[in-house]
């Protein structure tokens, strides 16, 4: 997180979004912070093909360019070296691919498309029950804040057509 040259911290939104997901990565690793929620997983053993040449034949054939031929091929060579019951965070194949998250969402929708993988993105959800601040609390407490949002929202725009969308620029509000 830190540049190597110089040991400041320098930001830059191109890479921001990875090197958060790194730190939070080797955190996880070294055993010091555990993501319970919003963890979602893809398995191995959704791949339709048996080899990398398989997959590689497939999008030779496929209308899309280059750069998106290396980022499939990317993903499919690391869904190929994991162990099948164990699943691949989404944070890694968009480490690994350099996609989004919603980028990464289409390049899994267009493996399945060319006959690569099955898109079977596994989502956990916990239910917290008869526990303080449970998932009943916690899901009022969201809803408060979406309400909230939303009343903010149109008083900071209040011409605004529900048709169209119109920016909000938070950081004023």
């Amino acid at each position: 997180m830190r540049n190597e040259h110089d040991r400041e911290f320098q930001r830059e939104s191109a890479t921001d979004d990875t090197r958060v997901k790194t730190a939070l990565s080797w955190l996880e690793e070294a055993r010091l912070l555990s993501r319970e929620e919003n963890r979602v997983q893809v398995f191995p053993s959704s791949l339709r093909v048996r080899a990398i040449d398989d997959a590689a034949a497939r999008l030779e054939k496929a209308q899309i360019t280059g750069v998106r031929r290396t980022q499939l091929m990317d993903i499919v060579r690391h869904l190929m070296n994991a162990a099948p019951d164990e699943g691949i965070s989404t944070d890694e194949l968009t480490g690994i691919s350099g996609l989004t998250g919603g980028q990464l969402t289409k390049a899994l929708a267009d493996l399945e498309t060319f006959g690569i993988a099955r898109n079977d993105t596994a989502v956990t959800v916990l239910v917290h029950h008869q526990v303080p601040n449970d998932s009943r609390k916690r899901l009022g407490q969201a809803a408060r804040l979406e309400t909230d949002l939303i009343a903010l929202m149109r008083e900071e725009a209040p011409d605004a057509d529900d048709q169209i969308g119109t920016p909000l620029n938070l950081q004023l509000a």
